[in-house]
């Protein structure tokens, strides 16, 4: 019996010489990511140009600029304000301003808010502008500008 055993061991040691026993461990590794939301411009600059302003203009003339914005997919945003450059002393919403004389004018925002569906569905602002000949007749020819601020809250 001693020889079974002893045999025994030596076929253990003989087939298990070429064997590597290996053992294994893990670990794990957490990804995370937050999407911050944003809103941006895709179109930042417009003109809102009612080109030259001529008596007999009876029903003023109207322009209509695109600013375009877009948010992230579910970010809600509004308009929360239009601020002219020559808005102190104007006597409606917006002035322009040869720098002394001042043209009163309207300016709209169509589309004042929303949710955001991501960068490739920007939204048009829909911006449109009114002049009436009654307010620019009584002043001198001249060039007359504004600049409005837009401001998109989100």
């Amino acid at each position: 019996m001693r020889r079974l055993g002893a045999l025994i061991v030596i076929m253990v040691l003989v087939l298990g010489a070429g064997r590597v026993w290996a053992a294994t461990t893990t670990g794990t590794v957490n990804v995370t990511a937050a999407v911050q939301g944003t809103c941006q411009f895709s179109v930042a600059t417009a003109s809102l140009d009612f080109g030259t302003l001529t008596s007999g203009d009876v029903l003023g003339v109207a322009a209509n600029p695109d600013l375009e914005i877009w948010c992230t997919s579910g970010v809600g945003w509004n308009v929360t304000g239009e601020v002219g450059a020559n808005d102190t002393g104007c006597t409606k919403e917006h002035c322009m301003s040869d720098g002394v004389n001042l043209i009163p004018y309207v300016m709209n925002i169509g589309n004042t808010g929303g949710t955001g569906n991501g960068r490739n569905a920007a939204v048009t602002l829909g911006i449109t502008g009114d002049v009436l000949e009654i307010d620019y007749t009584a002043v001198p020819a001249g060039t007359y500008t504004d600049t409005v601020t837009v401001t998109v809250t989100y």
